[in-house]
């Protein structure tokens, strides 16, 4: 099946800041991210509140190929 993968902006808000990485709780009932802080584009130091926005695809499993004949 193909499906055009199109990635789309979110929004969502700083829960948790550690050197290691942050937390992010979407808006949308989209759940929350942990990603690495260096993950994070930014000028400023982060902080618990600060709103943030990434870009967000499917998922697709890479299918074996066939190595029949």
């Amino acid at each position: 099946m193909e499906i055009e993968l199109i990635p789309r902006l979110l929004e969502g808000k700083l829960t948790s800041v550690t050197d290691a990485g942050v937390s992010i709780e979407l808006k949308g009932r989209m759940g929350t991210w942990h990603i690495p802080a260096r993950f994070i584009i930014t000028a400023s130091k982060l902080k618990v509140g600060d709103t943030m926005e990434l870009y967000l695809s499917y998922a697709r499993k890479i299918e074996p190929q066939d190595t029949a004949g």
